[in-house]
């Protein structure tokens, strides 16, 4: 790749930072040490992306703790800065863009004071001391864990001259697979500062590392001891209030205590002294109620302000200022919940591609973030609603290995992580009302991975089905009496490419198993899904196609991941628990029928 002027500026950047400090006879010699926490920022250029020539940036936290020859290796991949300006910005269409990006004199010294840092997608590892440096074990922590078939995991290599990190993708407890791979490699380091090339598959750029601590995110402790959070600059802002305050002692000498609260209570507050002009930013966080001391108005310029802004999960950022000139005693600040809640997520892969359906309360608006084996779908002013999340467990499929919901104040991000050979920008996005208008869907369709072989069906598929028996029927109709009706019917509805196959083939199973070549549904009717207005139809009208259940749970059902399988068509959003008592009462009732 070629040089550019983004190199040319990384290395007089790096040329400022050392000036003045002793030359060594080899820049690189002293290496790296895995010790104390740092902030890595990465530049680089990707030749998968639409635009291969554009610098993309990317940074994160690594916190190396323990001493000897044990460390605990954290990576956070979402860091946080108190001043966020060139970070991020919107074209003129409003998408959120990431261009390069390095920090300035202001966010340098937060960098050198400490960051601010979310836990959620933390990766953690331990290194163990070798001869050439530092490797993590094999028992990769976060791992396969029981129940789960497949996960992802961290690998590290660490020397002096350079640092590998590997996602693993590890399948069954003893299969491993890399599917990334990063390289660092270290060409100039001084104390509290490394510099070095960057190279990942189809990513080439620069890097640096920059010595930090970790700041608390949120201090919920800060009301103990006097009960109050310490806001004070440690400077005069204006000596024009001496003789004003002469005059009115009791009104500019004591110190100012401001009684911070929200509706809802418990709500994350970013608290900020600006002093006038941009002269001076203090920062701290805390947990709604609060009292926050300030500085007396002797000290304060006149156009000083405390800036509140709180947040809390399923509302809209809310934003209070206080003058410290003013007289203000109490900031009451009221969070309005989001507009739209989603109610459902299902999450479904068979085998031939995978498909994650949002169903919410409102008209869905959606920010696609995201390369590679992760894909991030922002929902913005969206809220999580309850008990979504206990219906999204793991999964194993070979397109989607899993799907986590992350509230991130009013913003609802599903991060899909997808397994090896599936791309995120081939996704496909489908919003639509849904028939009552109450409800808005969103369909995310993941094609399989090319090359994938297909998985390897139950041995029900290779012979044909008999007709359906009466006890059959019974379990049919039992299994169907225990399910919700409008969630089986949207379950089953056309348009979900991940469920196509399957009900496909089901429906022309079950017609050949009958001598007219015909499927009846539950009002009496009969279609033919040999004809193209009966196939249609039969799959318009899945949801009530008498014996269709138990030609389900024929192909699907049968073992812990077969039931997982039929629950995810035919109950997706329902607890898994739920789903499997109704199926094992449909169950019995078929045994007991076969008794008879």
């Amino acid at each position: 790749m070629k040089a550019t002027a983004l190199r040319v500026g990384l290395a007089l950047s790096w040329a400022w930072a050392v000036v003045g400090q002793p030359a060594t006879a080899e820049p690189g010699a002293a290496g790296f040490a895995p010790e104390g926490t740092w902030h890595l920022l990465v530049h680089y250029q990707d030749e998968a992306a639409a635009d291969p020539d554009l610098w993309r940036w990317d940074d994160r936290v690594w916190d190396f703790q323990g001493e000897g020859d044990e460390r605990v290796f954290t990576q956070f991949e979402m860091v946080r800065f108190v001043d966020g300006r060139g970070r991020f910005a919107r074209d003129p269409s409003g998408t959120r863009r990431a261009p390069a990006w390095e920090p300035d004199a202001g966010q340098l010294r937060e960098i050198e004071r400490g960051l601010f840092v979310n836990p959620r997608g933390a990766r953690t590892l331990r290194l163990s001391r070798t001869p050439e440096g530092w490797r993590s074990g094999q028992d990769l922590e976060g791992g396969v864990r029981a129940g789960r078939s497949m996960a992802m995991a961290l690998a590290a290599h660490i020397t002096p001259s350079a640092i590998e990190l590997r996602r693993v993708l590890l399948v069954h407890e003893q299969a491993r697979q890399d599917i990334a791979a990063e390289r660092f490699e270290i060409e100039a380091a001084e104390p509290g500062l490394v510099h070095g090339r960057y190279t990942a598959r189809g990513r080439e750029g620069w890097f640096s590392l920059r010595e930090t601590r970790l700041r608390e995110r949120v201090r919920p402790d800060v009301a103990r001891s006097e009960g109050a959070l310490t806001l004070k600059p440690d400077q005069i802002g204006d000596w024009g209030n001496f003789l004003p305050s002469l005059l009115r002692p009791l009104h500019y000498f004591p110190e100012r205590r401001v009684q911070v609260s929200t509706s809802p209570p418990g709500a994350d507050l970013d608290l900020l002294y600006l002093r006038e002009g941009g002269s001076m930013r203090l920062f701290e966080q805390a947990r709604s109620p609060v009292v926050v001391k300030l500085p007396s108005r002797f000290v304060a310029s006149e156009g000083d302000v405390l800036l509140i802004r709180a947040f809390a999960p399923g509302y809209r950022r809310a934003e209070a200022h206080v003058s410290v000139h003013g007289g203000d005693e109490v900031a009451e600040l009221a969070l309005e919940p989001s507009a739209r809640v989603v109610q459902e997520v299902w999450a479904r892969d068979f085998g031939r591609g995978a498909s994650v359906t949002v169903l919410a309360d409102g008209p869905i608006d959606i920010e696609r973030h995201g390369e590679g084996g992760v894909l991030r779908v922002v929902l913005p002013d969206t809220a999580l609603g309850e008990g979504v999340a206990a219906t999204l467990p793991g999964t194993s499929g070979s397109t989607l290995t899993a799907v986590r919901p992350f509230q991130l104040g009013s913003e609802l991000m599903l991060s899909l992580e997808l397994a090896p050979g599936t791309r995120a920008e081939d996704a496909r996005f489908q919003a639509a009302a849904l028939a009552s208008r109450r409800q808005w869907k969103l369909l995310v369709s993941l094609p399989a991975a090319s090359g994938a072989s297909p998985p390897t069906l139950p041995a029900w598929f290779a012979t044909e089905p008999p007709a359906p028996t009466p006890c059959d029927l019974a379990f049919d109709a039992a299994l169907r009496e225990g399910l919700d009706r409008d969630r089986l019917r949207r379950a089953l509805a056309p348009g979900d490419p991940a469920t196509a196959p399957i009900l496909s083939e089901a429906i022309e199973r079950l017609a050949r198993a009958r001598p007219t070549g015909e499927v009846a549904l539950l009002g009496g009717a009969r279609l033919d899904p040999g004809t193209h207005a009966g196939r249609t139809a039969s799959h318009t009208y899945a949801h009530e196609i008498v014996g269709l259940l138990a030609v389900f749970e024929g192909l699907l059902g049968g073992g812990e991941a077969g039931d997982a399988v039929l629950a995810s068509l035919l109950a997706p959003g329902t607890r898994p628990s739920a789903f499997l008592t109704v199926l094992e009462g449909a169950r019995s009732q078929r045994a007991a029928c076969r008794q008879k």
